[in-house]
C-alpha cells in the first residue's frame, strides 16, 4: 500500500497553561515545488505553488482537519496527509498552517491551541490518527490519486457475513 498510517495521543496530568499546541508537524527539505488542499468556499482541491499560497492562505487558513498534499509536478511525486480521527478536549484557533523553514524547507502543522494562553486540566486529551499518502501527480488531474486514496481511507469497504 502506498499509505501508512499514525497513530498521536497526548493526556494532560498536571494543570498547565498551554500557548502553542501542535500536532502532525510535517517537515521537508525543498524538494517539493506546489501544495494541493481544499481551498475556497467549496473545498474543493487546489494546486498553488507554495508562494501563491501565503495570501490565500492567511485570508482564509484551512480547517484543522483539513487534508493536505505537497507535489513536485516536475519529478512526479507526491506525499499528503488524510487525518482519519481527531480529538481535542480544548482548542483555540484550530488550522493547519503551512509555513517556511529553514534552508527553503516548508512544512504543515494542525494548530490545536495557537498562540493564545489556556489553561489545560489533568484529563484534557488530544488524539489523531492520520494516513499519509505517496502518490504521483499525474499531468492534468495531479490530485486524482491522492483524491483516490483520501476516499478509500474515509469511506473503507464495509464487509457484512450473512448467512
Amino acid at each position: 500500500m502506498p499509505y501508512f498510517l499514525f497513530d498521536a495521543e497526548s493526556t494532560v496530568t498536571a494543570a498547565l497553561e498551554m500557548w502553542w499546541l501542535r500536532g502532525q508537524e510535517v517537515t521537508m527539505d525543498d524538494l517539493f515545488t506546489h501544495l494541493i488542499a481544499p481551498i475556497g468556499p467549496n473545498g474543493a482541491p487546489r494546486l498553488l505553488t507554495l508562494e501563491e499560497r501565503k495570501p490565500i492562505l492567511a485570508a482564509a487558513p484551512l480547517a484543522a482537519d483539513a487534508w493536505i498534499a505537497f507535489v513536485n509536478l516536475n519529478k512526479g511525486y507526491g506525499f499528503g496527509a488524510v487525518p482519519i480521527a481527531a480529538s481535542a478536549t480544548t482548542q483555540v484557533n484550530p488550522h493547519l498552517a503551512i509555513d517556511d523553514g529553514a534552508q527553503n524547507g516548508k512544512y504543515w502543522d494542525r494548530h490545536l491551541i495557537s498562540r493564545t494562553n489556556t489553561p489545560l486540566k489533568p484529563g484534557d486529551k488530544f488524539t489523531e490518527r492520520t494516513a499519509f499518502v505517496l502518490f504521483r501527480p499525474q499531468p492534468g488531474a495531479p490530485a486524482a490519486e491522492f483524491l483516490a486514496w483520501r476516499d478509500r481511507l474515509l469511506n473503507p469497504l464495509q464487509v457484512e457475513a450473512v448467512r
